[in-house]
């Protein structure tokens, strides 16, 4: 019996054995693919920017053996010096070899965190992901994909929840050759924050400070106790609920609404006395109606980001002497990012535009209009720094490296007397100026600093005597406690990752100190202000959807006026 066992044992293996024989050499799932790079390319973290374009040269022009590797490393390369034909070098490394699916990987990766100007170049990236999984499930044994943390199914699934994360849960799908991919998405953000400050409204040392001037235009000016009463606490909530469809190349549709609640907004009769009794303080309440469209371009030497937004505002309690007064606001919001590689760093420009028609529903109360205009310029040193671990080019999740930039924002308002009467009765003006820098992981990618001055300004047309101005300045801390670059570097975690589970992406300590300075006018509401908190989140490989939570706590102190203010703030939004 034993001597039958072995020859039907072994019957089998050669039966197996030229099974695999007529059909061929079969690929295997690929195991730790993100270590291509090095083994197979040579590049490492702390790679020459000349060398690296010397190779370049010498690989275009030699007649050396070009196959899929070949092409791949030049990509590689390419993509570290800012190199745009990197895109047509993955193209044909996927050319040369149709069934590996490491190239789909890095192509996808590259469209995703290092091509696009502010949102990634999403088709293109959403296109080659299925397609790598596409190709796993053409591997014998790859049905099952992923197996393990290091499987190249594991890091392409991460990679897609990575590229949906701003969408939220999937509501609808569609098949196409690649596989079943999510058009339509729901999200919802909630904040709550207690503070000085509204939601979205950081400057409340210019915000208090034009609000002491003009009840002075109104009234004596107010005594140290009444300075004192201004500052107040306003309870704020936000919730944002919205429906997005993505279609291919289409651009990608919002539809949404949002309601804002906020308590101590507006101050209701300047004239009044005392003018900071607490009966004299309006709540703030707002419904937003909008549809916003979004078209990410890849333009060959420079990526274009374009986004529209047209919405329909109802606000109660920021009416003057009309605590219950209903304004209805017609809004369109414009933004356009320009991003260029310059060498291996990369250049960003953003424009921002907003127009606001306010009509007032009280008989003989002036229309108003309100403009925004906005401008900010980043430049991203991307090359190998010593001191921040390498090149930001190693990460997959972030695009981390040391980014100077500075911009404006124009705030104009018109109070239009009726019937109609140009020019406006009153003109307010805001400005905000700013500069900074940032040096992004440090300390073996565990630390990000900011620093950020800012010169806030405001007057009124015709009234010298409001006129105000102060100098913030803003220094920023990110420690990661989870860092994503190396908790999530080889995929998703766990045996089975390709099962429907919650998966922590990162948890950071943030935190800062500020303080506020005044430059012309009163200076009653200098200030500093520190403070702690989190950010986390957490995603779902069931339907790629991932979660972001954050909860902090500010001390603000108004040393002029000995007047503290305890703030804090949460937020839980799914997308965003």
């Amino acid at each position: 019996m034993k001597s039958v066992s072995k020859l039907l044992v072994c019957a089998a293996a050669v039966t197996a054995a030229a099974i695999a024989l007529a059909q061929g050499p079969q690929p295997a799932v690929p195991s730790d693919p993100l270590g291509l790079t090095g083994r197979i390319c040579h590049i490492g973290n702390r790679y020459s920017v000349k060398a690296l374009r010397r190779k370049i040269g010498q690989d275009l022009i030699l007649p050396t053996p070009r196959d899929a590797t070949f092409y791949f490393c030049l990509a590689e390369r390419m993509k570290r010096v800012g190199d745009y034909r990197a895109e047509e070098f993955y193209e044909k490394a996927i050319q040369a070899d149709g069934k590996n699916p490491d190239y789909e990987l890095f192509y996808a990766d590259y469209l995703r965190n290092f091509r696009g100007a502010e949102a990634p170049l999403f088709p293109q990236a959403e296109a080659h992901y299925f397609k790598a999984l596409a190709k796993i499930r053409d591997i014998p044994g790859g049905g099952t994909y992923p197996r393990s943390e290091t499987d190249t199914g594991s890091l392409v699934e991460r990679g897609l929840i990575a590229l949906y994360q701003e969408d939220g849960v999937p509501l609808g799908y569609r098949d196409d050759e690649s596989g079943r991919k999510p058009f339509a998405f729901f999200s919802t953000i909630d904040r709550y924050q207690q503070s000085p400050a509204d939601l979205d409204r950081e400057a409340d040392v210019r915000d208090y400070t034009s609000e002491a001037l003009y009840a002075g235009s109104q009234q004596p000016p107010l005594a140290s106790q009444e300075l004192r009463g201004l500052i107040r606490n306003k309870k704020a909530f936000e919730t944002l609920d919205r429906i997005r469809l993505r279609y291919n190349t289409w651009p990608s549709i919002d539809v949404f609404y949002a309601y804002r609640q906020t308590d101590n907004a507006q101050i209701t009769h300047f004239s009044s006395m005392p003018i900071d009794a607490p009966s004299n303080f309006n709540e703030l309440r707002q419904n937003d109606f909008g549809i916003t469209a979004r078209k990410p371009l890849d333009l060959g030497s420079f990526d274009v980001n374009l986004t529209g937004t047209f919405r329909y505002v109802q606000r109660w309690g920021l009416v003057q002497r009309a605590a219950d007064a209903h304004e209805n606001i017609r809004q369109t919001d414009a933004k356009a990012t320009l991003s260029r590689f310059v060498g291996p760093d990369k250049a960003n420009l953003e424009f921002t535009y907003t127009h606001q028609w306010i009509q007032t529903a009280l008989p003989n109360y002036p229309d108003r209009e309100r403009e925004f205009i906005g401008a900010t310029a980043t430049y991203q040193i991307f090359r190998p720094i010593a001191f921040l671990g390498g090149s930001a080019f190693q990460n997959r999740f972030e695009t981390r490296g040391w980014n100077f930039f500075a911009g404006f924002l124009a705030d104009n308002e018109s109070f239009i007397s009726p019937p109609l009467s140009f020019p406006p009765s009153s003109y307010p003006r805001r400005r905000d100026y700013f500069v900074g820098t940032s040096p992004k992981g440090m300390l073996w990618g565990l630390l990000d600093v900011t620093l950020r001055p800012t010169l806030f300004t405001s007057d009124v047309k015709g009234i010298p005597l409001q006129k105000n101005s102060q100098l913030r300045g803003d220094m920023t801390a990110l420690f990661r406690i989870v860092d994503e670059e190396k908790h999530g570097k080889k995929g998703i975690p766990g045996s089975h990752p390709g099962q429907p589970g919650t998966h922590l992406g990162f948890i950071h300590l943030v935190g800062g100190f500020r303080e506020d300075g005044a430059l012309t006018g009163p200076d009653s509401y200098e200030n500093h202000k520190w403070g702690f908190g989190l950010d986390s989140s957490f995603y779902t490989t069931g339907n790629r959807a991932t979660y972001f939570l954050s909860a902090r706590y500010d001390r603000e102190r108004y040393f002029n006026l000995n007047r503290n203010a305890d703030i804090v703030s949460a937020r839980l939004s799914l997308g965003f």
